[in-house]
């Protein structure tokens, strides 16, 4: 792709993460009017209790492994990693982070 514009990865990256955070905002095509109960999976409690506290505690804490992101050398704006991957002809990882790691939890 060295003969590509400068800007049409990252034009083509946008539109995409675009589009999936559009779907992902938009929910479920027809969504239950009451959801039901989880069913438990592995071992994994339903609700939280002090019975599972522990159970529920293990799951959620981070582990080495979770925050390998962190030796990434990433750079500062798009700019500067669209320039350096296209000297090193390779695709350019553009993440946006809006909000908490867990989410809505």
């Amino acid at each position: 792709m060295p003969t590509e514009s400068p800007w049409a990865r990252l034009v083509l990256g946008a539109a995409l993460m675009t589009a999936c955070a559009s779907a992902d905002a938009a929910g479920p095509a027809s969504a239950p009017a009451k959801s039901a109960p989880r069913p438990e999976v592995s071992g994994v409690p339903t609700t939280l209790t002090d019975a599972t506290y522990a159970r529920v505690e293990s799951l959620v804490e981070l582990r080495p492994g979770d925050l390998g992101f962190q030796a990434v050398d990433w750079r500062a704006t798009a700019y500067e990693g669209l320039l350096e991957s296209q000297r090193a002809d390779k695709p350019l990882l553009l993440w946006l982070y809006f909000g908490g790691p867990r989410g809505a939890c």
